[in-house]
């Protein structure tokens, strides 16, 4: 078990440790779609709506795909809506026969983008600042395929809370070393 640790720490993790990103502001700021898939979160949409809409970037637009809510989304995102034009709303209604995954709503959401540049988020998760799309939008270039974030688990007290931020933390050290890797 130590051996094979060893060799995360020595040949994986090694990449994402010596890795340094591109200097911020040497790319342009290319137009973005920010997709959101929520079902039932009208609380974390009412926490981390706001900040996600008004972030400081010149052309971005927001989707929320309000995947058969029935906990009154649809009603803040209506009112929402129209305070911010760049917060763009698909509704999916439930339907008795035909039942679908996130993976219909991410669809939906990328289908109603209008911009190439796609970053994707949930509705708990919350910027780190304003200045969240500009540092995202930094690593895409001509070559790159996909941008992978880190979103550290919310600080809280107690045991299991420790557990599951370390959890996190692993599960984002592993995915972002994998991907440096090739793998």
């Amino acid at each position: 078990c130590l051996l094979l640790q060893l060799f995360y720490v020595l040949v994986i993790h090694r990449k994402l440790a010596s890795f340094r990103g591109i200097e911020p502001g040497t790319q342009l700021k290319l137009p973005i779609s920010v997709i959101i898939c929520a079902r039932n979160e009208i609380e974390n949409l009412k926490k981390n709506l706001v900040p996600i809409l008004t972030q400081n970037y010149p052309d971005f637009e927001v989707i929320v795909v309000n995947d058969c809510s029935n906990d009154g989304s649809d009603l803040f995102l209506r009112d929402l809506s129209v305070k911010y034009k760049n917060l763009k709303v698909v509704s999916i209604l439930e339907h008795p026969r035909f039942k679908h995954g996130k993976k219909f709503a991410v669809t939906l959401g990328v289908k109603a983008a209008k911009n190439e540049n796609l970053v994707f988020t949930d509705a708990d998760c919350k910027p780190s600042s304003n200045q969240w799309l500009r540092h995202m939008q930094n690593n895409f270039t001509e070559n790159t395929e996909i941008v992978l974030g880190y979103s550290p688990y919310e600080l809280k007290v107690g045991l299991l809370n420790k557990f599951i931020r370390f959890e996190t933390f692993f599960t984002a050290l592993n995915y972002l070393s994998y991907a440096l890797k090739g793998i």
